[in-house]
């Protein structure tokens, strides 16, 4: 049986996060997304990861879509 092709979104160009960029604690903060959202999940370190989050109505000149 042929396995299902799914549409991902393909990331063209680095993303960079500059220097003194503040992350704030957001314990308890709840989020609520539409459909046709894509996440990723970075590992920053052994215990610490990064996610995130796009919507289906991207920069095209930075993403594409793509079905793998």
């Amino acid at each position: 049986m042929a396995k299902k092709k799914t549409k991902k979104i393909i990331l063209k160009k680095d993303i960079v996060i500059p220097k003194g960029t503040v992350f704030e604690c957001i314990d308890g903060l709840k989020r609520e997304y539409c459909n046709g959202n894509y996440e990723i999940l970075i590992n920053l370190s052994r215990d610490n990861y990064g996610s995130f989050v796009i919507g289906s109505d991207f920069d095209k000149k930075n993403f594409e879509f793509k079905e793998v």
